[in-house]
């Protein structure tokens, strides 16, 4: 079972989420970050995936913890390990995810001006940056958010899978759908927005089986 959400910043339900599900700990390390908008972006994911992950497992003392290789994981105070776990947040929305199935990965991102076509031509392949001289900034968009959810979801820096290979060439404009290795979704949550998520593993999913959690319910 995969089980995601979204919180927008200019959500009502943003303070009372921090309040009850930031930990001391969350609120140390968002200190680190350069700006007001960027702490509170880390401290809503933060807050998000903790409130998700005591939706989905009935317990409320998890840790999110990097894992050898920097990988977000959920630990019980006592150690146990938890469900697969992945988040994301950009300019205005978080995502969370939470999977019991298997490997997980969620990319959120703001179609903030760039030079696309360089990039695209720098870490896409071939059929990937034709898509992205035919569709522009959604299409560039929306292969980077993949590409990025995959590389979540293996555990590997976003750089490592800008190889200059076709990852998710052929993808449609939304919705899911699979690959030799893959179970892929993406959408556009509102405008100029990207949603991707891929998740590996035996379960087979669809649009409709996804399950979408209202946040509200957990402030």
């Amino acid at each position: 079972m995969v089980t995601l959400t979204t919180v927008s910043s200019e959500s009502p339900i943003v303070e009372s989420l921090i309040s009850q599900w930031a930990t001391p700990e969350d609120h140390a390390e968002a200190k680190l970050r350069q700006s007001h908008t960027r702490r509170q972006d880390f401290l809503v994911a933060r807050a998000t995936l903790r409130a998700l992950l005591t939706h989905e497992t009935g317990r409320g003392d998890w840790r999110i913890c990097p894992d050898a290789n920097g990988k977000p994981q959920a630990l019980t105070a006592t150690g146990i390990v938890g469900p697969y776990i992945s988040l994301s947040h950009t300019r205005g929305l978080v995502a969370c995810v939470v999977s019991e199935a298997g490997l997980v990965g969620v990319d959120v991102e703001y179609w903030r001006a760039r030079d696309f076509i360089a990039l695209a031509d720098y870490a896409f392949g071939p059929q990937e940056c034709e898509e992205v001289a035919q569709g522009g900034i959604s299409a560039f968009y929306r292969i980077w958010t993949l590409r990025e959810a995959v590389a979540k979801a293996i555990g590997v820096g976003l750089m490592t899978t800008f190889d200059g290979h076709d990852c998710v060439a052929g993808a449609p404009a939304s919705g899911c759908w699979m690959t030799e290795t893959w179970q892929l979704f993406y959408a556009s949550p509102k405008t100029n927005y990207s949603f991707a998520l891929a998740t590996k593993g035996e379960d087979v999913w669809s649009d409709a089986s996804l399950l979408w959690f209202d946040m509200a319910s957990m402030v």
